[in-house]
């Protein structure tokens, strides 16, 4: 059985790498590549890979173990428990515009400015918003190791990182 509750309050500090399908056209550095209409990506004359409107935040419910959880042991938690918490959608409308300037990383890896982890700097996230349902912002990658990790496919998906404050009160969510 999995305890559920919602995550309030979040507030971002970084980003670590969205990316759904692999690049497979070759360009010269003096041209601008925009893929198919599907596609939110292109690359600049500079080699810098753009994504547009990617989904950065969802409010929905995930597992967590205790030990993930911030203060879980003030809470009384089982740290090898899994629980199911609730990323609020008013928290997260909130708290989206946070996400502006944070970097984009390739490793799931915590990152401040005493510990800015410079070797896993992708890029950087902007332009972000609440769209009602999930956040979305558009992401500027510009390190060409990044980009071969996503022309490959060996990075392909989003983890946002947050701060945030659990409330453990048990709630049903859509039924």
């Amino acid at each position: 059985r999995h305890d559920e509750a919602r995550i309030v309050g979040p507030r971002c500090t970084a980003l670590k790498a969205c990316y759904s399908h692999a690049m497979t056209d070759t360009q010269s550095a003096n041209t601008t590549i925009a893929f198919d209409r599907a596609s939110a990506r292109s690359v600049d004359a500079d080699g810098r890979m753009r994504v547009r409107d990617c989904v950065i935040t969802v409010a929905e419910i995930n597992p967590y173990f205790g030990r993930e959880i911030p203060d879980y042991k003030r809470l009384g938690l089982n740290p090898a428990q899994v629980y199911d918490l609730y990323r609020d959608p008013a928290a997260l409308e909130a708290a989206v515009e946070d996400f502006n300037g944070q970097p984009l990383l390739i490793r799931h890896i915590l990152q401040t400015a005493d510990a800015p982890r410079k070797e896993y700097v992708a890029g950087s996230v902007f332009n972000a918003r609440w769209d009602g349902v999930n956040g979305r912002a558009a992401l500027l990658i510009t390190d060409r190791r990044a980009i071969d990790y996503i022309d490959s496919g060996e990075l392909a998906d989003l983890s946002s990182s947050y701060r945030y404050r659990a409330d453990m009160t048990p709630i049903t969510v859509n039924g």
